[in-house]
């Protein structure tokens, strides 16, 4: 076996050990505050879910840390297991928002105002590449030759001569179409 594995530094163990007599001696040892029904707090801090009245489950549930949701879980199930009309409405209400509430995944994924601030960030956006081809547009270069309109009746009358797409084409009998001419002046 491998000692560096198994070895644990000794102020660890000593750590380990106060914490754990620590633990036993203030569960052994209930404050005032403990022992009173309506407080759900231990000595040590922690919820006492067995404590907690089922109302407030549906207020403080989606606060609570997984050990103390899991309990809370055991506790509502345990109740159903009674007859359904014997529990309070409460307790049935308590159930329903545990199982299926929205808290965990099914928490909403947009909160209010979400939708005005994508609304405005698309606009936004959709303004800057406005505002960026304009930008561009302004200081671009001249077209070049071949989009001015003489140019490409020049070309139409290149292409009759070559007998260019002689069925639907430019070279067809009958052809009323533009061309190659895609610019105005």
């Amino acid at each position: 076996m491998n000692r560096c594995y198994t070895a644990v530094p000794a102020s660890l163990k000593n750590a380990s050990r106060l914490a754990t007599r620590a633990y036993a001696t203030a569960a052994a040892t209930p404050t005032a505050a403990a022992t009173d029904a309506s407080v759900a707090q231990t000595s040590e801090g922690y919820l006492d879910i067995a404590k907690v009245p089922i109302q407030s489950a549906e207020v403080a549930f989606p606060t609570w840390t997984d050990n103390q949701k899991n309990a809370m879980i055991a506790r509502l199930q345990e109740l159903q297991k009674k007859d359904w009309k014997e529990l309070t409405l409460q307790e049935k209400r308590a159930a329903f928002y545990v199982a299926f509430g929205p808290h965990s995944y099914r928490a909403p994924f947009s909160h209010p105002g979400d939708n005005l601030k994508a609304f405005l960030g698309v606009v936004g956006i959709v303004g800057l590449s406005g505002a960026l081809f304009a930008l561009i547009r302004k200081n671009a270069d001249k077209p070049p030759p071949t989009m001015n309109p003489e140019w490409q009746e020049a070309t139409n009358e290149y292409l009759r001569e070559q007998n260019a797409n002689p069925i639907t084409g430019i070279s067809s009998k009958g052809y009323q179409g533009k061309g190659m001419v895609t610019t105005s002046d």
